[in-house]
């Protein structure tokens, strides 16, 4: 709840006025390991969203470092990407949908990404 009001130069002060509103991060964003990554975009929200997304790969990747889209999340629904990757080493995984992001850590072993935090 925000409350409000003004003072004029002559030092009049006008009767205060309040607005409530909710303010929340309508995505959430959760990423698991597995044959690939899996990411999965919530919306948490009470309408429909326009998601743009991106995910990105560190480390030593030969295939599957990079992927980015838009789509559309009604409310309370979900979406899920599924990554496919080939490599090997650590990498830092990187998910930015709206104006949330999330990174997470893990080990690629070939086609599998393991111990993803």
């Amino acid at each position: 709840t925000v409350t409000y009001y003004s003072v004029d130069n002559a030092g009049n002060t006008e009767t205060s006025k309040s607005a409530t509103f909710t303010i929340q991060h309508q995505l959430k964003i959760t990423v698991k390991g597995g044959l690939g990554v899996t990411v999965t975009l919530q919306n948490t929200g009470t309408t429909a969203l326009d998601v743009p997304w991106r995910i990105e790969l560190t480390g030593h990747i030969l295939a599957g470092n990079f992927k980015e889209n838009t789509t559309t999340i009604s409310a309370g629904g979900q979406y899920k990407i599924k990554d496919q990757v080939l490599g090997f080493g650590k990498t830092t995984i990187t998910v930015s949908a709206d104006e949330v992001s999330k990174t997470a850590t893990g080990k690629i072993l070939l086609f599998f990404v393991l111990g993803v935090s």
